[in-house]
């Protein structure tokens, strides 16, 4: 029952209608969890503040934020896991739209690190598993910058179809 009052809800919602619901491997389960997360898109002002609040974003240093013991993450743990989840279906998807630009990236990183590297703190680095999350998160870097544009496109649209009711 509640199952199905969330896929209900989560339908009517102009930006799973009309956007997320359009992307393969969305469900409104996933969808549900990073629109929950978000709430309103009018809170950002910029694809980075959603980056950073959805943790895909890149530090100064040049890395990829991670979880480390005694940090405080500084994303919403949701919306991250909801991205990872749907990182994953694009995984599963390879021929779907997201699915050929994860594939594209494995593809780059690959021509990039071309032999397993040993690092200083005897980890190996750049594994095939390695390179897949590596495109996996850069892929979603990319899906959260369009889910930007397109939600505000979308709250543009209904508030000049708002202001036109009003006039």
């Amino acid at each position: 029952a509640a199952e199905r009052a969330l896929t209900k809800a989560t339908e009517k919602l102009a930006i799973y209608s009309e956007v997320l619901g359009k992307v393969e491997g969305w469900g409104v389960m996933i969808a549900s969890r990073l629109i929950a997360s978000i709430i309103d898109i009018r809170r950002f002002e910029t694809d980075a503040k959603l980056k950073a609040f959805t943790g895909v974003h890149v530090l100064e240093t040049g890395k990829f934020p991670r979880k480390r013991g005694g940090e405080v993450a500084n994303w919403h743990n949701d919306a991250r896991q909801a991205l990872y989840l749907i990182g994953d279906q694009f995984n599963r998807r390879p021929n779907s739209r997201w699915g050929k630009y994860q594939r594209e990236m494995k593809a780059r990183l690959r021509e990039a690190h071309p032999e397993v590297v040993l690092g200083d703190n005897g980890k190996k680095r750049y594994t095939d598993a390695h390179i897949l999350k590596m495109a996996t998160w850069r892929t979603l870097t990319r899906f959260v910058e369009w889910l930007f544009k397109e939600w505000w496109a979308l709250e543009r649209a209904r508030s000049s179809q708002e202001l036109r009711k009003a006039a």
